[in-house]
């Protein structure tokens, strides 16, 4: 796929709820979503797009380091547009901040994804930059947990992800979405955006059992190429 039409379905998700998505991508039989994730930001203009990029945490060894795994430095190496996902075991301790957080917005990127708890809630709350945690925290996650590897498969929020992978997020939560599938995804979301146009209406209307259930059993057949 070129980096255009990348482009062009990107904004598509921009705008769409991940309800939305999420119907496409069960259809479809491809499974991404991350749980108990929460966004900070109360209203999001558009929603979180972009590429996954990956760091790696491990419980703290003692006597085990491996160099040049700074918070500041992957930050830097991190291209613009990217979703920095720190997949930190689901840590109550705070694994990032506001000082991040600022770096990672003035470099352009795309959002921060935390399994884990953040500190400087109210800063990264008023930033325009989408952050998602599971909650704040006050014990540095140093005590606890640390950086192994920086833009590898992990697993969090009860999912895999890969480099590359495809995270979108609204004020729901977040879909993954595998680059393989990304135009079949898109391709579904017309067709369920109009599911979910009828539907409430049929509903409001007191339509028939059986007209109800055919509307929504629409969900369940996928558009071909």
């Amino acid at each position: 796929m070129n980096h255009m039409r990348q482009e062009e379905l990107f904004e598509l998700l921009r705008h769409t709820p991940t309800g939305n998505i999420c119907d496409s991508m069960r259809r479809l039989g491809v499974s991404g979503y991350f749980k108990g994730l929460c966004c900070l930001q109360k209203e999001l203009a558009a929603n979180m797009v972009g590429p996954a990029i990956t760091i790696a945490y491990i419980p703290k060894q003692a006597g085990y380091e491996v160099k040049g795994l700074g918070t500041f430095d992957l930050v830097r190496k991190t291209p613009a547009g990217s979703i920095l996902l720190f997949a930190s075991l689901g840590s109550l301790c705070w694994v990032t901040g506001g000082n991040v957080g600022q770096m990672m917005m003035t470099q352009g990127l795309g959002g921060m994804v935390v399994d884990g708890c953040i500190r400087d809630k109210k800063e990264l709350a008023g930033q325009l930059m989408p952050v998602y945690c599971l909650g704040s925290g006050t014990k540095p996650y140093a005590e606890e947990i640390q950086c192994v590897a920086y833009n590898v498969p992990v697993d969090a929020c009860g999912a895999r992800v890969n480099p590359g992978d495809i995270l979108v997020g609204d004020e729901d939560g977040i879909c993954i979405i595998p680059p393989w599938a990304l135009e079949d995804v898109c391709r579904q979301l017309p067709d369920i955006a109009d599911i979910e146009e009828k539907l409430p209406l049929a509903i409001a209307a007191q339509e028939s059992l059986d007209t109800i259930n055919t509307i929504a059993a629409r969900k369940g057949v996928p558009v071909k190429k």
